[in-house]
């Protein structure tokens, strides 16, 4: 019996079993992956080398790879196009058509990122974010979906105009707007998220730059309050030795004048923290509808790190309907007069 060359080296046909070998492998290579027909094409070519498989024609794989590539994907658009409900499928629609008032579509506003970092912005920002919520995507189960699948269709949506998605047929279309609308929920989220840090570090920033200005100005003022007051007091020392009357002293002093020396220390001297709390509380008005929305949207419940956040805010409203004037404080109430310490009256 003579032996061929490929009986010789053990090689084999690709047909049968090894077919449905390599069908099965480019599946779950292009399921699991996004690569290149070109890339699949040339690791296909060495895994048949690898399994002792004879080469077949170019165009056997050339056909082989994109049918494979197609296939995965019309199961990926089924599965996505199957997660949203009518009022959801009608909803992620209307991202499509061009705004008349705006003269650009929802789905090129929606995938814009925030870029404007003050109290508007940032209530901005975190509308964008409730919009995008109320697509439904928390409700949809993607979790059998590679996020590499996911990843892909979210980008095209984000790069191409909305025309370019509006004209994809079914189920596609629906399917590239479900995977944009899961992806830039949570993407919403973290810039809303970012956007509030950026603007509260930028508010103390300002905050504390006021406060040590407010400080420089009034400086001279305290310095000479405090002098005046440690005259009066060595003064007193002095009368108060042992076998003197201490009421002597007070004909040497000037008692009107200490009385307002008091007066300035105790309106002008404040420990550094609270002089910035009283800067940050004045720009109240500035993150006030931004921590509305917040308040309210803003879902932590069952995260045992975010306990004390989610209290602050839920304690927010009710601190507001018992004190509506927060907001519009002014220079004039962060510095209102204190009384004076009782060991500041001269009597």
């Amino acid at each position: 019996m003579i032996l061929t060359s490929k009986d010789a080296y053990g090689y084999r046909d690709l047909k049968g079993e090894a077919w449905w070998r390599l069908a099965r492998w480019l599946w779950d290579r292009c399921w699991s992956g996004n690569e290149r027909p070109i890339a699949l094409f040339d690791l296909a070519t060495l895994r048949l080398v690898e399994n002792k498989v004879l080469l077949p024609g170019a165009t056997v794989l050339e056909r082989l790879v994109p049918s494979v590539r197609e296939r995965t994907n019309r199961k990926t658009w089924r599965m996505l196009a199957a997660q949203p409900d009518a009022a959801q499928r009608a909803a992620l629609s209307a991202l499509l058509p061009v705004e008349d008032s705006r003269r650009t579509s929802r789905l090129d506003r929606l995938r814009r990122s925030p870029r404007d970092i003050t109290g508007p912005g940032a209530g901005k920002a975190i509308d964008r974010f409730i919009e995008l919520n109320k697509l439904g995507a928390a409700g949809w189960d993607l979790a059998a979906i590679p996020a590499g699948r996911l990843t892909a269709l979210s980008r095209y949506a984000s790069q191409v105009r909305a025309r370019a998605v509006a004209d994809l047929a079914e189920p596609r279309r629906t399917a590239t707007l479900v995977a944009f609308a899961a992806a830039m929920r949570t993407r919403a989220a973290d810039e809303a998220i970012e956007v509030f840090d950026l603007l509260m570090s930028d508010l103390a920033r300002t905050s504390a730059h006021l406060a040590a200005r407010q400080r420089m100005r009034t400086l001279g003022d305290l310095d000479s309050a405090a002098l005046m007051l440690r005259e009066a007091w060595i003064t007193l020392s002095h009368a108060a030795e042992p076998e003197q009357d201490v009421r002597g002293g007070f004909d040497l002093l000037d008692i009107t004048a200490l009385h307002q020396a008091a007066r300035t220390v105790g309106e002008l001297a404040r420990p550094e923290a609270e002089t910035i709390a009283a800067e940050l509380t004045a720009r109240y008005r500035t993150i006030n509808q931004p921590l509305r929305r917040l308040a309210k949207h803003l879902n932590l419940e069952g995260v045992d790190e975010a306990g004390p956040l989610m209290e602050a805010l839920r304690f927010l409203p009710k601190s507001e309907r018992r004190n509506p004037t927060r907001g519009s404080l002014t220079s004039s109430t962060r510095h209102r007069e204190r009384p004076a310490q009782p060991g500041c009256h001269i009597m």
